[in-house]
């Protein structure tokens, strides 16, 4: 398009298409005018000029852009001798690319609008709108830069030819990656932050800082107006805070990074208080394998991250064994010969038979001093036989199961796969007036397979380690058939005693990998408990008995699982403790047996809970008997 020789052109060029052309796409020269404006929201193309005004020519509703305006030399090129009033930058979508001259124009980015230079500027005035964001990636002379929006400048150097003036509101944005290399805005001209002194830091996912490291005229100029209610300096890091001062000349800002103080306290007195320790130390030692922890904004996030860079199920692995051995040895017939629990009756069991016994189960551990908690569940099957020999009965058994978890909340990218296998043996002695003896002794393995995502690393950490366990319970209890001749009704009591170690592994397969200590843990359970047997038929000779116990249990020893951890990567060793299962807990089970003295098959199911310190538990069973 070209306009020239005194022509005028009573309205507006709009473009929406393309306009292209090998030297200029749009021309106004020779004194012609346009008494309208050139609008732009489609693409215009010149081998030489984008937009040329020139030869005394004069746009007088200026120039729009909200499209592409491109040219090899200028992309808009407006002549000394030339009007074109103002350029205005719209919506988030525009580009210009290449240079623009202009000495007479006031180029405006408006509200709104995000914008990118692709070029120099060269112009009258250089105005930034409130809540436009322009990112200054190239030279800008004017006799004034506005900005009341936020001006934005990569991690290299930029320079303003002329004045800047950041007025209420505005903002300076620059990136900062380590002390070599970091974003400065350099102007000729006079500084005058006196309406805002709003600095924004945007720290890089690989930024290598140190606690006290100097950031050196982050904007500096001929001179520099202070702000009247003192600097505003923020960033979108949680960890860092960076220090405002002048630098000795007065007429440039320096920043010193420094560790804020508040992050020390995110996870103070929570299970991820050593990791926050750990990771906060490399941090401030200026180690760039953790550099993306300073990129998190908030407290809360930063929580989060900490907690997922624990072992955390290591430590409720214990819990989860916990459960698997009370399944395993609340299920031998040991109990069922002596006692009216769920798991059968001694008014009809016959001693000699070889049992099996699956079993599955579930614990929900909800959030308990700090840990978020988990799911869990246990399967396996428990081969056994016994004998009887005077009133004494002796047997053994094996075991072999499983169990599944998966954290809770914030550490549900965790989970933990394992095996365990169990040899056991077990005794009880009948004692006159219906008093009874019982104990029993049993040794584990197990195999456990660990999986921790770490979200912030787009990565997983997975590790294997072996533990061992033994578990020595012991009962006594007395039974009477006072109430009815069909009702035996017993009271007992019994302590277990439960040793767990568990083996050192190493993870692999993210930078946050952790080598983990072995640990162990101690547990004394005492529980008191009232069982019934009532025999609901006793019709040729089968017993249908239903069966069940209630009680309450607590751990004396309230020994707190608890794990010693250091990164790979570098870094002092940590702990992160567990859920302290130290309350008394309730204890319940019904069961329905079915028995026939002369048939050498027998059927039994029952199912046990346990409730407490924000816990529930439920182990279901069926156990087939067959007497040799």
């Amino acid at each position: 398009i070209s306009i020239t020789h005194a022509s005028t052109m009573g309205g507006s060029i709009l473009n929406n298409g393309v306009i292209n052309a090998g030297q200029n796409a749009i021309s106004i020269f020779s004194a012609a005018t346009i008494s309208g404006s050139i609008s732009n929201n489609g693409t215009i193309d010149g081998g030489n000029n984008g937009i040329s005004i020139s030869f005394s020519a004069t746009v007088n509703g200026g120039i729009s852009n909200s499209g592409t305006i491109h040219g090899d030399i200028f992309a808009i090129n407006v002549s000394a001798d030339s009007n074109v009033s103002h350029i205005d930058i719209l919506g988030q979508n525009a580009r210009v690319i290449g240079a623009v001259e202009a000495t007479n124009s006031t180029v405006h980015i408006t509200d709104g609008a995000i914008f990118t230079s692709e070029g120099s500027y060269n112009v009258n005035i250089f105005n930034i709108a409130s809540n436009a964001l322009f990112n200054m990636a190239n030279t800008i002379t004017a006799t004034s830069v506005n900005n009341s929006g936020t001006l934005a400048i990569a991690d290299t150097s930029k320079t303003i030819v002329g004045d800047y003036t950041q007025q209420t509101g505005g903002v300076f944005k620059t990136s900062i990656s380590n002390p070599s290399n970091y974003g400065q805005l350099v102007v000729t001209g006079a500084i005058d932050l006196s309406q805002s002194g709003n600095i924004y830091l945007q720290v890089a996912p690989n930024a290598l800082l140190h606690n006290g490291d100097i950031f050196a005229n982050v904007i500096s100029g001929n001179t520099l107006t202070t702000p009247t209610n003192g600097f505003n300096i923020s960033d979108n890091s949680y960890i860092w805070s960076f220090i405002p001062t002048l630098n000795n000349a007065s007429n440039g800002l320096n920043l010193t990074a420094t560790i804020n103080q508040s992050v020390y306290n995110i996870c103070q007195g929570s299970f991820c208080q050593g990791a926050a320790t750990a990771i906060l130390g490399q941090i401030a030692a200026g180690n760039p394998i953790f550099s993306p922890y300073a990129t998190l904004p908030t407290a809360d996030e930063l929580r989060v991250a900490f907690s997922q860079a624990t072992p955390e199920l290591t430590n409720e692995n214990i819990q989860a064994l916990q459960l698997i051995t009370r399944s395993v040895m609340d299920i031998a017939p040991m109990w069922n010969t002596l006692r009216g629990k769920s798991a059968g009756d001694a008014m009809f069991y016959q001693p000699g038979k070889i049992w099996i016994k699956p079993y599955g189960g579930s614990m929900t551990q909800n959030e308990r001093n700090s840990v978020p908690g988990f799911d869990t569940t246990v399967y396996g099957a428990v081969i056994g036989k016994d004998i009887q020999w005077d009133d004494w009965l002796f047997g053994g058994g094996f075991a072999a199961g499983g169990n599944t978890m998966h954290g809770k909340s914030i550490l549900s990218v965790q989970s933990l796969d394992s095996q365990a296998y169990q040899g056991m043996v077990y005794g009880a002695k009948r004692l006159p007036n219906h008093v009874y003896f019982a104990g029993q002794g049993l040794i584990g393995f197990e195999n456990n397979d660990t999986n921790r995502s770490i979200p912030l690393y787009a990565s997983t950490a997975t590790g294997s380690y072996n533990s061992w366990f033994t578990n020595l319970r012991v009962e006594t209890g007395w039974s009477t058939y006072a109430l009815s001749p069909n009702f035996v009704f017993t009271p007992a009591i019994d302590a277990s005693f439960l040793y767990i170690n568990q083996g050192s592994y190493q993870e692999m397969g993210s930078l946050m990998d952790l080598s983990i200590a072995s640990n162990h843990n101690s547990s004394l359970v005492l529980g008191a408990y009232g069982n019934g047997a009532y025999h609901l038929s006793t019709q040729n000779q089968r017993d249908l008995t239903l069966t069940g116990y209630a009680g309450f249990a607590g751990n004396v020893i309230n020994s707190q699982p608890q794990v010693s951890s250091t990164f790979i990567a570098s870094g002092s060793t940590f702990s992160t403790f567990g859920v302290q299962f130290n309350e008394v807990v309730f204890r319940g089970g019904i069961g329905l047996s079915l028995t026939c003295p002369t048939n050498p098959l027998s059927i039994e199911l029952n199912y046990d809970l346990q409730a407490g310190n924000n816990a529930y538990s439920g182990v279901g069973a069926a156990t087939i008997k067959y007497k040799t």
